[in-house]
């Protein structure tokens, strides 16, 4: 659990939306007027917003307001957890000049959005920017999967389909051009771990089906340059041997099929 942050009233703007407090003025965040700011671990201002039930600390959205970013590209969005956070910035990088690409939520260092079910629970947070400013979409590409391996059961595959099926609802209703990428593989405890992965991604792809959102297989990026699945050293991994997160060099291999699939549609 979280502690919460108490916020002076008089911080709260004529909008709805309360100051977080943050070290420094580059770090600031804001959350509606109606939830709590509060302690959130990964947070680069420390601080996120509490959910709508109290139960935990949502991440802020992008970090940058539409005064921030060229007015004369279009805004895209990348959303997911780690792994989505190591290939956001070659994929903004490569795309400099023809999207505005950020992250969300605004995290620099570890878990991202989390498992579905906190995805879900903090979409409306986080499809706003840090400061919650509500912001058009052009383009949002998202993941959801290596946080909801916990339990390699039909039970748990079906919960995160459910969980899955209302993220793309309401990502279908913020951008008219929605994308996803496929779960990248799980080597740490390939037996267990990675055939979730595999399930999940089954799941996945009758969820965008059903929607009509173009997939795009990260699984597939990640095989093809360390070869058949399962396999233990991979220059592109970040461990030895290779369990989930990738070097530099290995997040820009990625990379490729964001870029791709953003292009395909802009």
């Amino acid at each position: 659990m979280f502690d919460t942050i108490v916020t002076d009233p008089a911080s709260i703007s004529d909008d709805g939306v309360k100051a977080c407090n943050a070290n420094t003025d580059e770090l600031k965040s804001s959350c509606p007027s109606d939830r709590d700011c509060c302690a959130a671990q990964y947070s680069p201002s420390g601080y996120g917003c509490t959910t709508v039930d109290g139960a935990g600390c949502c991440l802020v959205g992008a970090a940058l307001g539409s005064d921030e970013l060229n007015p004369d590209l279009p805004n895209c969005l990348v959303m997911g957890d780690s792994v989505s956070i190591g290939y956001e910035y070659p994929v903004s990088q490569a795309l400099k000049d023809v999207c505005n690409v950020q992250h969300s939520p605004w995290d620099v260092s570890n878990g991202g959005w989390g498992q579905s079910a906190t995805a879900l629970n903090c979409l409306d947070i986080m499809l706003k920017t840090a400061n919650q400013e509500a912001m058009k979409w052009d383009v949002i590409f998202f993941n959801n999967g290596l946080h909801d391996l916990d339990i390699n059961t039909t039970e748990a595959v079906e919960v995160y389909k459910q969980n899955m099926d209302g993220i793309t609802r309401q990502l279908k209703n913020a951008t008219d051009k929605l994308l996803y990428g496929l779960t990248t593989p799980m080597m740490l405890n390939y037996n267990n771990g990675n055939t979730m992965v595999e399930d999940l991604n089954v799941a996945a792809i009758d969820i965008m089906d059903e929607y009509g959102v173009p997939h795009f297989d990260l699984y597939q990026r990640v095989a093809d340059f360390c070869g058949p699945i399962p396999y233990v050293d991979c220059g592109i991994c970040s461990a030895s041997p290779c369990d989930y997160h990738y070097t530099s060099p290995g997040y820009a291999w990625i990379a490729v099929t964001i870029e791709e699939a953003i292009l395909s549609v802009l």
